[in-house]
């Protein structure tokens, strides 16, 4: 069975909320590139000034893209911190098991070379 990484599924989350925001901001650069908002007066919508120009769309997709982007990229921060948290300690776990079981296999060799040597020294003294 192949073991799966932990971190597959956040990636594919993060990836395709990328793949979104940039297809969305593709799509509404295209359609702002050829409209602009206009504000101010009604009646002077004929004069084309830089003063009634005042927003272009194409600026408001650029700002609302960076925000996306701004908390997709936190998110991902803070999902890679928390999964990080749980492997350091899954790992400490891992870690403290493994010292107690070498604690645990050192006292039992102790015991098996204190039960051999006893019965070299009962060995020994028959043999005298």
């Amino acid at each position: 069975m192949e073991k799966q990484n932990p971190y597959s599924k956040p990636r594919r989350i993060f990836g395709v909320l990328f793949i979104i925001s940039i297809t969305l901001f593709l799509i509404l650069l295209l359609i702002g590139s050829s409209q602009s908002l206009t504000f101010g007066d009604e009646s002077n919508q004929g004069e084309a000034s830089a003063s009634n120009q005042v927003v272009l769309i194409g600026g408001i997709v650029g700002v609302g893209t960076s925000c996306l982007t701004s908390i997709i990229t936190f998110l991902g921060f803070l999902s890679t911190l928390f999964l990080g948290w749980r492997k350091e300690a899954r790992d400490t776990k891992a870690s403290e098991l493994e010292r107690k079981r070498l604690e645990i296999e050192l006292e039992r060799q102790k015991i098996e070379l204190g039960r051999l040597k006893s019965e070299e020294e009962k060995k020994s003294k028959r043999d005298i």
